[in-house]
């Protein structure tokens, strides 16, 4: 059976990255995976979301194979892709391929240095729309409870500290972190 996984090299750091190919929101879901090394300096956003339910999963296409991801992977996928150029990310959940056992023991203590290296990390919270800061502090603190730090988030009239935990990782980027939800 063939697999949309080539082996990756640990001797370079490698890592795959998923191209999200263009379309508008209706359309199918196509991507591609392609090498890099985190020796060389690349653009990518690295991608933190809730891997959510395995139950009722979606369809994308990668590397004209039927994969199938999670209903939030796939919302997220769908809010990142552009309508007319290509958009490379790191998505755990396709990058690495989830039935090596050996690459994961290669590729995990390699996620801090992603999120490192990213150029943006994306913060997927999900569908739901958010009308206001206040809605988003509590879907941060529900979604990332791994480290704790302050988030400084002005609002109209004056500025508030809101205390917020987040991924180790994204606590490790250098990037701008963009957070997400839907329309």
């Amino acid at each position: 059976m063939s697999s949309i996984y080539t082996p990756l090299n640990p001797l370079h750091s490698e890592i795959r990255l998923l191209v999200i190919h263009p379309g508008k929101d209706a359309d199918p879901i196509h991507c591609s995976l392609q090498h890099t090394s985190l020796e060389e300096p690349r653009d990518f956003e690295a991608l933190s979301y809730v891997w959510g339910s395995e139950e009722n999963l979606k369809v994308v296409s990668v590397e004209n194979f039927t994969f199938e991801v999670t209903i939030n992977l796939h919302a997220a996928l769908r809010r990142l892709r552009k309508p007319t150029e290509s958009r490379s990310i790191w998505a755990d959940a396709i990058c690495i391929n989830q039935q090596d056992i050996e690459e994961k023991n290669y590729q995990l203590p390699l996620v801090g240095r992603i999120y490192t290296e990213a150029t943006n990390v994306v913060v997927w919270l999900g569908e739901k729309k958010v009308s206001t800061v206040s809605e988003l502090i509590p879907q941060l603190l529900i979604q990332c409870r791994l480290r704790e730090c302050h988030v400084h988030v002005p609002p109209l009239s004056c500025a508030n500290r809101y205390k917020a935990f987040i991924p180790v990782e994204i606590s490790t980027a250098q990037a701008t972190i963009i957070v997400l939800t839907g329309q």
